[in-house]
């Protein structure tokens, strides 16, 4: 789920699409203990700033573009360290980074000028976070977060 504001400026036959967004995503991990034969599903929860700015090109009503986005994280609610931390008796701590890059490739739709449908795919060139550490050990884990983002904005 995200919220908020966008501009669209036309140059040259391009266009460019900077946005501001307010940003709500999760996830889910799967923890299995081999010792007590059990799965754990836990969600992680981020809140974030995302600054994409999409160029491409207009085809009447039809956009394709890409570009990059930068995303700044809020907070987070970690299901994963949580249960980590209930299940064992040492220190628990994750390793996501605050700031993260990567890139948006989509199609959208102007309706009279007036609504704009969009549909991205959001890859990363950067990680939110390289692992976990349990007590003294660290768990290296490639922790990305490629989504597929639908949008409605509506023009003033």
């Amino acid at each position: 789920m995200h919220l908020g504001l966008f501009a669209r400026v036309q140059i040259m036959g391009f266009y460019m699409q900077p946005e501001l967004l307010f940003s709500h995503s999760q996830g889910e991990v799967v923890l299995k203990d081999v010792n007590a034969h059990q799965i754990y599903n836990e969600t992680q929860r981020f809140n974030k700033v995302d600054i994409p700015v999409n160029i491409g090109w207009k085809f009447g009503p039809v956009r394709v573009g890409f570009g990059p986005v930068a995303t700044v994280l809020l907070s987070e609610k970690d299901g994963l360290k949580d249960k980590l931390d209930d299940l064992t008796s040492q220190t628990v701590k994750n390793d996501f980074k605050s700031a993260t890059f990567g890139y948006q490739v989509g199609v959208g739709l102007d309706i009279l000028k007036k609504i704009a449908i969009d549909i991205k795919y959001e890859g990363n060139l950067s990680k939110l976070g390289s692992g976990i550490t349990l007590g003294d050990t660290k768990y290296a884990f490639d922790q990305r977060n490629p989504q597929l983002i639908m949008s409605l904005g509506v023009f003033f």
